[in-house]
Order: structure tokens, then sequence, then C-alpha cells
């Protein structure tokens, strides 16, 4: 969605130390203060409280905001509004502010006693957070906002998730795949014989193991060689592999379904004469998962005798207020939530309960069963037993076509609107630790953005499926059987 095809609306909130800016606009940290000493009839003194501030140090702050957050809509009739649409919204959040705005306020004293500092700390600059950008927090809005907020920079490709969203959310009325289960159970003899094979293919495979080794000593006899195992090794770890993933893993999961809808049965048929012909909302959760990452960490730059480069103090701060140097740490946490929200109905005459009184219960009672079971020869269930259609499905994706002349003419599945909503939270930390001579002080900033995005879609067709989201799994299975994205 472009800014052309909505409205754009933003809202700012201000930084709650603006009471205590100077009248020039800044912000008073703290000052240095020199040990006060001296004698009275020979008999030493000292005092803090008698000597002067001086060095006070004050800093601009770089922006007067604390967060700032645009959003990018459609616009539809209302009051009141009773339909939605595309949405995608951007936030930018600093890390909470004190309400003086200086941070870790307390008294450091250096390391020989003799000097104390009395104030605390300023936030630093977004550039200690990113490294080389250098851009102020209002700069940052001002070109996230106008690009990135409508692109992908800070978005999740959304389409990928469409039609898993829309398969997880639909009506389902088949609860196990027996049709396809029966039509495949030929296979079932071949499954036998390549998992038999697994033995001979693991001893072929050690003896060629051998054979290699006693080419590589030159050491003849001593270990058992077959040659032949070794060189087919590759093409029978294929296939034992295909057959896990294609013949037993189906198997087995078809056997626990098939034992769950007996289990079941009779309250599965109850919520679906309870749902029939009825719009019913679903909200179904497609992933959710964070991702933790250390950027850099380090030590600021200085020493001891000229002091350190500190980006939270407006200038060099002294080195003797330290027992060993100052370092940083720069951490990313993002959390990412997708999920599925829709309101479908189906309307099947079987689990019509006004129907099957004027008709034949005997008759309504089989198709229950056969309908839950997944023994009905629908358009879905044809195209699922014919061979090979799952490696189609990956280059074309024609299943969701069957599936969807499946779903309007057997069960006549209808969509009232369905939406994939995308949340993700990006926290940048920044942590800060100062061994002062009294005690390490740890400070942590942080810059947030969240982002919220909701796409719609009126059928499964509205959404792709790209390679990009194949899983681990069947990214392997392609590479067992030679295909690539090349």
């Amino acid at each position: 969605m472009s800014p052309q095809h909505g409205r754009i609306r933003t809202r700012e909130n201000r930084v709650p130390f603006q009471d205590h800016l100077d009248p020039d606009g800044k912000i008073t940290l703290g000052s240095f203060r020199d040990k006060a000493t001296g004698s009275i009839n020979f008999v030493p003194w000292e005092s803090w409280t008698l000597a002067p501030l001086y060095n006070t140090q004050r800093y601009q702050p770089e922006s007067l905001l604390a967060s700032c957050e645009t959003t990018l809509d459609e616009i539809h009739p209302g009051p009141p509004y009773k339909v939605g649409g595309d949405f995608r919204s951007i936030k930018f959040v600093l890390s909470p502010l004190p309400s003086d705005g200086v941070f870790g306020k307390g008294i450091y004293h250096n390391v020989s006693n003799t000097r104390r500092y009395e104030g605390g700390f300023l936030p630093p600059q977004l550039s200690s957070f990113f490294g080389t950008w250098s851009q102020s927090f209002d700069s940052i809005i001002a070109t996230q906002m106008g690009s990135h907020a409508y692109g992908d920079d800070w978005f999740l490709p959304i389409d990928d998730w469409g039609y898993k969203g829309w398969k997880a959310t639909k009506p389902k009325l088949e609860r196990a795949g027996a049709y396809v289960f029966l039509r495949e159970a030929k296979d079932i003899p071949r499954m036998i014989v390549t998992t038999k094979n697994l033995a001979r293919d693991f001893k072929d495979s050690w003896e060629g193991i051998q054979g290699k080794l006693s080419k590589a000593t030159g050491r003849k006899g001593l270990y058992r060689t077959n040659n032949n195992g070794w060189e087919q090794q590759p093409k029978r770890a294929s296939d034992q592999f295909l057959n896990e993933q294609f013949g037993w893993a189906p198997f087995l999961n078809d056997l626990l379904s098939f034992d769950k809808v007996y289990q079941n049965g009779a309250q599965y048929i109850a919520k679906l004469v309870d749902r029939n012909d009825r719009f019913v909302r679903r909200r179904v959760p497609l992933a959710d998962w964070t991702d933790v990452s250390k950027v850099r960490e380090g030590t600021f730059a200085g020493n001891p005798t000229d002091g350190y480069a500190l980006p939270i103090f407006p200038v060099t701060f002294p080195g003797d207020f330290f027992v060993a140097p100052p370092t940083y740490l720069v951490e990313d946490e993002v959390h990412h939530q997708v999920k599925a929200v829709g309101k479908f109905k189906f309307y099947n005459p079987a689990f019509n309960v006004s129907f099957v009184k004027d008709g034949s219960p005997l008759w309504a009672t089989v198709m229950r069963y056969l309908t839950i079971y997944g023994l009905r020869p629908s358009p879905s269930n044809i195209y699922k037993a014919i061979p090979w259609t799952w490696l189609i499905d990956w280059f074309v994706d024609a299943s969701r076509y069957i599936d969807a002349i499946s779903d309007s003419l057997v069960d006549q599945v209808v969509c009232e609107y369905y939406y994939v909503t995308y949340h993700r939270t990006w926290k940048r930390s920044y942590y800060v630790a100062l061994p002062f001579n009294d005690g390490t002080v740890n400070l942590q900033f942080s810059l947030n953005v969240e982002t919220k995005e909701r796409k719609g879609a009126t059928s499964p067709y509205d959404f792709a499926l790209g390679w990009n989201v194949l899983s681990p799994r069947q990214l392997a299975i392609l590479a067992a059987l030679k295909i690539s994205r090349t």
C-alpha cells in the first residue's frame, strides 16, 4: 500500500524533561569539585562542601521527541466504521527518560579521593546505536516515515504467509485423509522393501569407507573393502530419506489421525453441525519467534592519563575516576508475531439438522463420517492422490486452486473477510559499564522500533508462495531430488 492509496496519520510524544531545560534549551548534567583541605592549630581538616563547584557540564537534547508513530491505512465510510482494510504502522520509541533528562545521577570519586563528580550522564546519540550512522532522531523519523514505512525494510514479506494462514483459518471438515491413504496403500510393500535395505546400505557404506582407508594407508588386507557400496551410497541415502519423508511419515500420521477421528468423531460432527451455514471468526497464530544478536562490543577510546571519550558525556571524562577502562555492548532483540484472522462459513447438507429431519438420517450419518474421515472423492483428494503432485505444487502451487474449487463446490466455503497480521518489535539496547572507584555503574539505553501490518484478501489466490518461505526440511527434500532454485 502506498501513500497515494490511503491516509497518513502521525502521533508524537514529547520528552518529559522539557520543564528542566535551561533558557538556552540545554540540560545541566553536573559539576566537578575538588576536596578542600587545610589545618587549624596544626590540626588537618578536609571538606567537600567548602570547595566550589567547577567545570559544569550541560548538553543540548538531540531531540525533544520521546516517540513518534506514523500509520498508513485506508479511508472507509463512517462512522460507524463497519469495514477495514490494509494497514501499516511504524513507531519509534527511545528508552524511558528520567524526568530531569539525567541518567545515573550520583557522586563519583577519583581513585585518590581528591576530586569528585556530582551529577549524571546524557542519553547517547543515535550514532552510538548505529555506529557510523549519525542522523538525529528527528532526521531518522523523517527518513523512515518517508520511505521505509511503505517498503519492506521494516516489514515482513507478508504475502509469503497468506495462503498458509488461509489454510489454517478456513473451516476444516475433513479430519483425516482416508481417500488419499487408500489410493497410496499400494506403495506400502515398496516402503517396506526400501526400509529393509537400510541395514544393507549401512553395511555397504561402512565397507566402502574401509576400502578408502585401505587405499589411503597402503595397508592392503587390513580393511575390508566394498567399492560398490561406497559409490552407490549417495543415491541410497536419498532413497531412504525420501522413503521416510514421503512414505513412513505420512503413513504414521494418517494412522494417528484415523485414531483421533475414531476417538473424537462424535464431537467433530457435533461441532460441524453447530457451525454449518454460520459465519465463525477465527484467529490463528502462524509464527512467533525471537532473534537475539550481538551487534558490537568494546572499550571506549582513551586511557587513565588522558581520560575516556564517552558518548554519554559532553567532554572527555577524567581517566583517574575509573579502576578499569569503561566498556560498551550493543545488542539487538527482534520479536516477530504472525497471525491470520478470518470470518468463514460453510454449508454441507449432511450437517444441516433441519434438512436431515426431513430427509434420510442414515444417509446423513454416512456422509458425515465419510466427510470427517476424508473418504469423499472430492477434487482436492483426487488431486492429492495423483503421484508427484506435491512437487508440482512447489513450482506452480496448483493445489491452492484445486482446494479452492473443492471448498467451493463440495462444502460451499465462503469468506466474509480475511487478514494476515504481522507485529515486529525491534529493540536495540546500548549497555555502558562505568567501573568507578566507588563501584561499577551500569547504564542501559534502548531504541525500539515497533511495526504492525495487516493485509487483507478475499480469496486464497491473493497471496503467493515463494522459495524464501520453504522450510529446511522442504529444501532438504528438494536437494535429495536434485532440484535447485536455479
